[in-house]
């Protein structure tokens, strides 16, 4: 009897057939839509990848990480302050933001903004707001509300 190797045991129609070999016609190998074959995939892919990824982060430089730091801390602090609980997303945004992390440098992102800076947008943010809010001047009186205004004074 022929000793069955790693591959024919987690083929599903070997798995049917009581272990003996199944002749499909010209495809002999392994069914890939086996859900433990996809699984194994799975495992060796995300393995690799983060192997890559810890080879990319072992390279950079102090500064890079530092910087990365900051900036995740003061999101954190935010998130604090504020009460937020962050926002899980799911698995297709996941793949957006990193595909679009390929193409943009966040720390280009990133100023150096001194206080007075700060203060002078502040105060032209402020202005800004109140100056479009009451541009128009005080709102109409609905007809409704100046024919029972009208009423009240008369009577």
């Amino acid at each position: 009897m022929l000793e069955l190797t790693v591959v024919e045991t987690l083929c599903s129609a070997t798995k049917r057939h009581g272990g003996r070999s199944v002749k499909r016609g010209k495809h002999l190998g392994p069914e890939w839509h086996d859900p433990v074959i996809l699984r194994v995939a799975e495992i060796l892919i995300r393995l690799v990848s983060e192997t890559l990824r810890w080879f990319r982060l072992a390279v950079r430089s102090n500064r890079s990480i530092n910087a990365e730091n900051l900036f995740v801390r003061r999101q954190l602090a935010l998130y604090i302050e504020r009460d937020i609980k962050p926002r899980r997303i799911d698995l297709v945004r996941r793949i957006g933001l990193t595909l679009l992390s390929r193409f943009f440098n966040w720390r280009d992102a990133l100023l150096e903004v001194h206080t007075e800076t700060m203060f002078r947008w502040h105060r032209a943010g402020w202005k800004l707001f109140w100056r479009l809010k009451s541009r128009a001047g005080r709102p109409q009186i609905p007809a409704i509300r100046h024919g029972y205004r009208q009423r009240l004074k008369s009577g």
